[in-house]
């Protein structure tokens, strides 16, 4: 089965999305002999050419005429005189999605969010005059009005300027050709070889059985493999760590596995769902997998290999929350409870915050681990803190660096913690319950 891909899935919406340094319909960059123009009645985004902008004009008509230039400024003009800190922007900038949605009546699309959250502004001040706007010439994603602020943010530019074009190239990707056009090679272990260091030396060694026709470069398609593996990975990390169930086994003997994967949403954690029997292909003993989905979004097939060995995995899609999933009479008892970015601290203490009642049904056994990933390390410490308060428990692997984090980069229009850009499951924590 070496070098085979994996059966086709039902292909997701294609998501468009918005880089303020390139064309915004064909998503071509800025050279010496193309130089984009903006569009002269909200000066918001670019085309490279005058036929771009006739194609794209009935999507950027209601939000051009919207947002129309007032006495010859954009809606970010006057910012700048305003506001002098990032946070500030950041609210403004959420004043003015909101401000649209009304005016349009309807919610943004995810590009038209976009266009206010990463504004063509320069990344010191603030100033928005197009005509004293430069960008960074290599990402094309970061904006300057003077030399001196760009020498100003040189350095901590420097850090996040590859993750920028890195982000422009996988989004731009995704949109034309798909989230399923991305290959994903069927390697059936005869043995269980325990996982490199890093999520990328495993991808790395995984490239070897792909057919050497496909368009991606090396780099790209490591990229993007990472973001539709980093779920059973990050997982399978945790559990070649630490034993399995009541019987304390290694994961490489386990030969059924349970896992509730909480929180689930179909756009994420179950996109690609096959890519969880890779955790069948990588462990020789494990004759039956059974992954449930459970949460309020959650909206098989197997490879030849498992069908002939005769390997049963199930997939099993709970639309509820998990507090409410253990009272019915198809709850399982899980060997490992996880949940991917899971935002348990997000709305503590609000009305819409459901973990409250979910948290200590998940860390109720001893034998059952509960894992789970943050985008960031002050969101590991807080879910965690969270989790503490709900429920008394032991830290198995306290919130670290997940090695088998996804490298697909996603720009952060927060800067949470200083940074540009975040990962999907980003950081890792494991307990499990005291009793």
């Amino acid at each position: 089965m070496d070098g085979e891909e994996s059966a086709p899935e039902s292909a997701p919406e294609k998501v468009r999305h918005y880089h303020p340094g390139i064309c915004v319909y064909c998503g071509k960059n800025p050279t010496e002999s193309c130089q984009l123009k903006r569009c002269t009645q909200c000066q918001l985004v670019l085309y490279c050419s005058r036929q771009c902008q006739k194609k794209d004009w009935q999507t950027h008509k209601p939000l051009c005429q919207t947002h129309a230039l007032q006495d010859g400024k954009n809606i970010f003009t006057s910012a700048r005189e305003r506001i002098h800190d990032r946070k500030g922007w950041h609210d403004f900038q959420n004043m003015l999605r909101m401000r649209a949605s009304v005016k349009l009546g309807r919610s943004l699309e995810p590009f038209e969010n976009e266009i206010f959250l990463f504004a063509r502004v320069c990344e010191i001040c603030g100033e928005a005059e197009p005509t004293k706007i430069t960008d960074c010439s290599k990402c094309h994603s970061v904006f300057y009005c003077s030399e001196a602020h760009r020498e100003k943010d040189a350095k901590r530019h420097a850090e996040w300027c590859y993750s920028y074009s890195l982000c422009m190239c996988c989004d731009l990707l995704e949109y034309r050709s798909g989230m399923n056009s991305i290959p994903f090679p069927i390697v059936v272990d005869a043995e269980y070889k325990p996982l490199p260091a890093t999520i990328k030396e495993k991808l790395e060694s995984m490239l070897g059985f792909l057919s050497t026709s496909h368009l991606f470069e090396k780099n790209m398609l490591i990229t993007l493999m990472s973001e539709r593996l980093t779920y059973p990975l990050s997982l399978l990390y945790v559990l070649q760590n630490i034993s399995v169930g009541s019987c304390k086994q290694e994961i490489s003997q386990v030969s059924e596995l349970t896992v509730h994967i909480v929180g689930a949403e179909s756009t994420k954690e179950m996109l690609g769902i096959i890519r969880w029997e890779y955790l069948v292909h990588t462990l020789p003993a494990l004759k039956k997998l059974h992954a449930v989905f459970i949460g309020p979004e959650v909206g098989m097939m197997r490879c030849e290999d498992c069908q002939k060995k005769g390997r049963i995995i199930v997939y099993e899609m709970c639309k509820m929350l998990y507090h409410d999933y253990v009272s019915t009479s198809y709850y399982t008892k899980p060997d490992a409870i996880v949940a991917f970015n899971c935002g348990f601290h997000e709305f503590e203490g609000e009305k819409k915050d459901t973990w409250p009642k979910s948290l200590p049904k998940m860390a109720e056994n001893r034998d059952t681990p509960v894992i789970f990933t943050s985008y960031n390390s002050t969101e590991a410490r807080k879910d965690l803190e969270v989790l503490c308060q709900a429920s008394e428990v032991e830290v198995l692997l306290p919130s670290q660096l997940n090695p088998y984090r996804s490298l697909r980069p996603y720009r952060d229009p927060a800067r949470e913690e200083n940074a540009d850009i975040f990962f999907t499951n980003q950081y890792i924590t494991c307990v499990r319950g005291m009793k």
